[in-house]
Formats: C-alpha cells, sequence, structure tokens
C-alpha cells in the first residue's frame, strides 16, 4: 500500500481552513488559481488563500510529509474535507494519497477524491508579505475589533472609509463625526501617517482571525497599499488600497 505525501491533524485542518477561506475568490480567474488554495508541505505545512487582494496563511503544526511539495486544490473540495473531518474523532488524521492525476483523501475511512488545480499557477504571494517592515504600527486585536465595529456602522456605504491617524504613541480611527482612539503597541520612531482604509473589508478580515490571535500589525507601502498581519503563530495577512488619503483626494 502506498505512503500518504501528507498527513495532517484533522481538527487543526479544520481550523486552519476556517482561517484562509474565506481569501480564496468565489469565481474562476483565467490564470491565477484564486478559486484554490494552495498546500505547501515539508516540515510543516502552510495553506495559503488569495483572491488578489486579500492574503491568509496559516501553518499546521501536526503534520508529516513524505517528501516536499506544493498542491492547489478547489476550495470546494476542502470544504467537503473539513465537513467529514469536524464529524471525526478527536485525534483523527487526514490523509492525502497521490494516485495519478488525482488526490485521494481520507478522513477516519471516508474517502474523498479530487484532482488538482494544475492548468493554473498560483501567484508569487511572498512579493506582498513586508519581512522586514520599517512602518509598522501594532494593536491589540480586541481594541481594534471593537474599535472598527462601531465605526462601520457610522461610515461612508460606498467605500466604507475610516481615517487612520497614526502617530507614535496612539492611533485615531474616524468615521463620519464619530472619533475611536486605539492604543498602539508598537511604532516607528518618528513617523506620523493619515490615510482611509476599508473599514469593512478590515472588519471580516478580524472576524476570521483564529482565537489564539492576540495583536494585529499594520505596515504602509508608500502612498498607495498598505499590510495587515497577525503575530506568530498565525501569519494571516491582507493587503489592501488606501481608498483616499487626505492630502490626495482620489
Amino acid at each position: 500500500m502506498s505512503k500518504p505525501i501528507l498527513t495532517v491533524d484533522a481538527e487543526e485542518l479544520c481550523v486552519a481552513l476556517r482561517s484562509v477561506s474565506y481569501a480564496a475568490a468565489s469565481y474562476p480567474h483565467t490564470s491565477f488559481a484564486f478559486d484554490g488554495i494552495l498546500l505547501e508541505y515539508m516540515l510543516s505545512c502552510a495553506l495559503v488563500a488569495t483572491d488578489g487582494a486579500r492574503l491568509a496563511r496559516i501553518f499546521l503544526k501536526t503534520v508529516c510529509a513524505e517528501n516536499a511539495g506544493k498542491l492547489i486544490l478547489p476550495i470546494q473540495t476542502l470544504r467537503d474535507v473539513s465537513q467529514r473531518a469536524r464529524a471525526s474523532k478527536k485525534g483523527a488524521r487526514v490523509e492525502m494519497y497521490a494516485e495519478g492525476e488525482s488526490i485521494r483523501i481520507v478522513v477516519s475511512d471516508v474517502v474523498v477524491k479530487c484532482n488538482p488545480i494544475r492548468n493554473k499557477r498560483y501567484p508569487d504571494y511572498m512579493k506582498i508579505i513586508p519581512l522586514q517592515p520599517t512602518s509598522a504600527w501594532s494593536f491589540q486585536r480586541t481594541d481594534l475589533t471593537e474599535a472598527l465595529r462601531k465605526l462601520v456602522r457610522v461610515a461612508d456605504r460606498k467605500h466604507h472609509r475610516i481615517r487612520f491617524r497614526l502617530s507614535r504613541d496612539r492611533a485615531s480611527l474616524q468615521a463620519g463625526k464619530t472619533t475611536i482612539r486605539v492604543a498602539v503597541e508598537k511604532s516607528p520612531r518618528s513617523e506620523d501617517v493619515d490615510i482611509f482604509l476599508d473599514g469593512k473589508m478590515l472588519s471580516v478580515y478580524l472576524h476570521h482571525l483564529p482565537s489564539t490571535t492576540d495583536r494585529i500589525t499594520l505596515h504602509t507601502h508608500g502612498p498607495a497599499k498598505c499590510t495587515m498581519w497577525t503575530s506568530i503563530p498565525e501569519h494571516l495577512y491582507l493587503q489592501m488600497p488606501i481608498v483616499e488619503s487626505p492630502a490626495v483626494r482620489l
């Protein structure tokens, strides 16, 4: 009998899929496999999902891989696997076998077969991950989530714009006539930023984070884009456009 190319803990896989699947596209793309989830495995296993704007990546801790490799699996297949895994006993494993051009996934004696996405490439997502950020602000997740929850209700309905005024020791978030101050745990030594971001997109991102995530970091990339990501051990990224700058009206 052939050995599985990848074995992961069923419960851990369910949590990971919940954390990243929201970032995958719900529609097929002509060039990129945005409607699939990338599995990169060697000593660890990373699940990656992106729709070209949002990017989510999370690492599995309990992994056994025969060799290093990559798979792009349809998101619907992984949702079916997750549903089977949730119904399995504690400590159950998910095993993946290569069978010709297809992949056989076994969850507690239940077999799910699928064809990986091979005719499309996955984007080089590492390009948007800030490995050594120079302009980064860190917040407590609970503080930022509560502030956004209140501000999204009063933000404009078209862009859901929320103004972020970031300084060394504090951040002021504003929508309409409502302003909420959020404590900054870590910030650049000498830099202030004043930008508008999509509050609704941020709220969805924060909602899907694992419960163990406690710190959120915001990093700006010049005047056009910024990236939000979480602390270790979960690495979940959201790259978003700056919808407006007070200095330059778009």
